[in-house]
């Protein structure tokens, strides 16, 4: 169970006429991630769980584009990036993608 995904990124990104940009980001994430395992041997049932958290990296690209003077629609996708989670052979990503509003005053 994923309890937590932050990140503090950057953009750089180029115009597409007046009206779009087109731009990549980047930084750093952290999560906190739970597990939980249970056991029983048919008399006894034995659970657990453990927590973790890690510090990685996230990186991705998106598209701006302003639909009237004062609102913008974005899409971008982003991949969180982490190191090798309980000494596994595999390391943890999570891949997202995303569309939002905003409004300027």
């Amino acid at each position: 169970d994923n309890t937590s995904l932050s990140t503090v990124r950057g953009r750089v990104g180029l115009p597409l006429g007046s009206a779009a940009m087109v731009y990549a980001t980047g930084g750093v994430a952290y999560t906190r991630l739970t597990a939980w395992a249970s056991a029983t041997n048919g008399i006894h049932t034995d659970s657990r769980s453990v927590t973790v958290s890690e510090w990685g990296y996230v990186y991705g690209a998106g598209v701006e584009v302003a639909i009237t003077e004062h609102l913008t629609g974005r899409i971008e996708g982003l991949r969180h990036q982490f190191g090798n989670l309980n000494h596994t052979t595999e390391d943890y990503r999570v891949d997202v993608l995303r569309a939002g509003l905003a409004y300027r005053f």
